[in-house]
Formats: C-alpha cells, structure tokens, sequence
C-alpha cells in the first residue's frame, strides 16, 4: 500500500502560527493545528466566513474526516486510521480505514460503516456487492429501480447504447453503453396518473466490473470490500 508512514512520536504536536490559506475559492484560515501522531490524525481550528471551527483530517493522506463526532465514532470507538479512496476530484473526505483493534477495513458514508476482514464474503443484495457483468448489472439495477409491489413485467436489455431512441434523456458523458429497464405500473398503484403506463430507465455501465459475490481471501481483498461498501452508501 501507499500509505504515507505515521510518525511514531506520540506527543501531540501544535502549531498557531496562524497560516492564512483563503485563496479566494472558500479555504479557510488555519489558526492552530494540533497533531495526534499514534491516532493517526490531526485536528485543525479553521475560521470561515460564518464562525471558528475543528476540523480532522488524516496524518496519512490529509483526507478530511470530519468534527469530534467522527473522530469518536471512527477513531476512538474504533481505532479507525481514515484514509481516502481518491485522490482527486471528490475525493477529498476520507471514507475507508484499517482499525488497529480489530484488524478490519472498515468503509463508510453519512448514511452507514461496514468492517470486512479475510474470510468475509459479499452476496447479492449486499450494499458492498458490485456486478461482475452487464447481466447481473441488469438484474441489479432493474431491482434496484422497479417496485416489486406496484409495477409488473419488470425486464431489463443489456447493451443499449446512450443514444438509443428510447433513452429519454440522452447523455453520452454518462458513458457509451449501459442497461435500459422497463416495468408497467399496475392498475391500483396509488399515483392514479401512473394507472397503465410504463416505466423506464437507462443507466450506463460502470467503469469496471466489480467481483460479484465473492470472498476475501487477502488484506487487501479487505480493503476492496470496504471501497466497495463506500461507494456503494456514499
């Protein structure tokens, strides 16, 4: 892994040096930054246009974790070390990490945290479950989009391109292939206007094909699950 090594040297460090870092785009003014080296983190007094705030991030990446209530939800009832997936873009939050108690790789969002370890394994339905082809794509995502209760004759067609003349709201930026789905709404569905009409969609592949169900047989096996859960609940 590329991990930047964290610093042995447990005492914390602090600087209040005051460093101006407003550049016009909405960075803020760093007044002090207090450094937990044997955490893995280090917490910084921000000031921003509409007040004075504490911000971690990760000694590892400066990936941005969050206020003290992710800290303890992540660091200290865990001993999550936070790290981020990406390096750029969106990809500035820190949302997976090694925990130095229980040896997991966790992933997680705003929404929920998973830990995966060797011998953990990821099935269908699972929010880490990624498909492995354009079938299980659009058995999943067809799932995914229709309502098992209110629409009928639910079926899905791989391999329909962005510009296809079904495809409703064309985008070739979304990606050159993907899936298009269909399903009828039944006659009692409460929306009265649906009664009788169809439904459809079209949503692209992704970039690569994740491993379908499968079980971890490494770290770093782990560590692909929890990057999975992550962008999965992100």
């Amino acid at each position: 892994m590329n991990n930047k090594p964290v610093n042995n040297d447990t005492t914390p460090k602090i600087s209040d040096e005051g460093v101006d870092c407003v550049d016009g785009v909405g960075n803020p003014t760093i007044i002090k930054r207090v450094d937990h080296p044997e955490l893995g983190y280090y917490i910084q007094t921000e000031s921003r246009p509409h007040g004075t705030y504490d911000v971690a991030y990760s000694l590892i990446d400066d990936g941005y974790i969050g206020d003290e209530t992710w800290v303890k939800m992540l660091i200290t009832d865990r001993g999550i070390l936070p790290q981020r997936i990406y390096t750029d873009g969106d990809g500035v939050v820190c949302s997976i990490g090694k925990s130095t108690t229980d040896g997991k790789w966790y992933g997680w969002s705003h929404r929920s945290i998973y830990g995966f370890e060797i011998r953990s394994e990821v099935k269908w339905g699972d929010c880490a479950y990624m498909p492995a082809n354009a079938e299980e794509f659009g058995q999943a995502y067809m799932e995914f989009f229709t309502d098992k209760e209110w629409n009928i004759n639910q079926k899905y067609e791989v391999n329909v391109a962005w510009n296809d003349e079904r495809v409703k709201y064309p985008d070739e930026e979304r990606g050159p292939v993907g899936v298009y789905i269909t399903a009828d709404y039944t006659n009692d569905v409460p929306n009265k206007k649906l009664r009788g009409t169809q439904y459809t969609t079209w949503w692209p592949y992704p970039e690569k094909w994740g491993k379908g169900a499968w079980v971890a047989e490494t770290e770093e096996d782990a560590k692909q699950m929890a990057i999975d859960f992550a962008d999965s609940v992100s």
